[in-house]
């Protein structure tokens, strides 16, 4: 959502410039990092939900079995809403922002009647549903495909240069997680590593199969530089005076 954020002024510009192209590569490397950031939590959250819900609440049992389909379900909604939150940046920086308003109000809507129908006769996880339900048939059905037409860009190309470089790499991350989470006796240290691994996994799989050799070599040098910088940022703070040697020295 920062990262949506950052680019709105980038699409104000790019509107008003009328930078059709400049638009159609931020919706395409908007969708591809806000899904390279969401994807590989949701899919930990979504696999290693029942031994982090026990291992959170210990003997409460009961509960914990009810909250586990909960926490997938909202995995799953938090996956799509941040998934296609650089659609809903195109919309609102380029003149879809009534059309934006008006189906986040019905989504709103949709949700509170939908849960509330579906509590009395599913509980707690007729809710999560009613809040997936809506937040999927909006953003898959009308924003994104709507942020789509306003760069001129077929969903099927956004589809296969955005989405799925992003999504598929959680299936071997999802398979080595699924096997692994029954090793040992749910514990969050146990939980927290088996989590870094899924991140790993993902992530290598992305960076060497999921994309082509100029966006790898551009993530390569992006990550490069980050560490470069913090590096230098962390070099800077140890060399820089104390300021009560300072005042000592005086």
């Amino acid at each position: 959502n920062q990262v949506n954020g950052m680019l709105f002024p980038l699409v104000v510009d790019s509107d008003a410039a009328q930078q059709q192209d400049r638009l159609r590569q931020i919706l395409v490397e908007g969708t591809r990092l806000s899904l390279l950031f969401v994807v590989p939590v949701a899919t930990t959250l979504f696999v290693l939900a029942d031994p982090l819900i026990h291992a959170w609440l210990g003997s409460r049992a009961a509960f914990a079995a009810g909250a586990i389909p909960v926490l997938q379900v909202l995995a799953l909604a938090v996956m799509i809403r941040v998934g296609g939150g650089t659609g809903t940046t195109i919309l609102k920086g380029a003149g879809g922002h009534r059309l934006l308003a008006g189906v986040n109000l019905s989504t709103g809507v949709v949700n509170v009647a939908l849960s509330v129908l579906l509590i009395e006769r599913y509980g707690l996880i007729g809710v999560a549903f009613g809040t997936l339900i809506p937040i999927a048939l909006s953003t898959l059905l009308i924003l994104y495909p709507a942020a789509c037409r306003r760069v001129q860009l077929p969903l099927t190309t956004a589809a296969t240069r955005a989405i799925l470089p992003a999504l598929w790499p959680a299936a071997p991350a999802a398979f080595v997680l699924w096997f692994a989470r029954d090793l040992l006796r749910a514990s969050l240290p146990w939980v927290a590593l088996l989590s870094v691994l899924g991140l790993a996994i993902y992530l290598l799989v992305f960076i060497a199969f999921a994309v082509g050799r100029t966006d790898r070599e551009l993530y390569l040098n992006r990550m490069r530089q980050l560490l470069d910088r913090r590096r230098h940022v962390a070099l800077g703070a140890e060399s820089a005076p104390v300021p009560g040697a300072l005042a000592g020295g005086r």
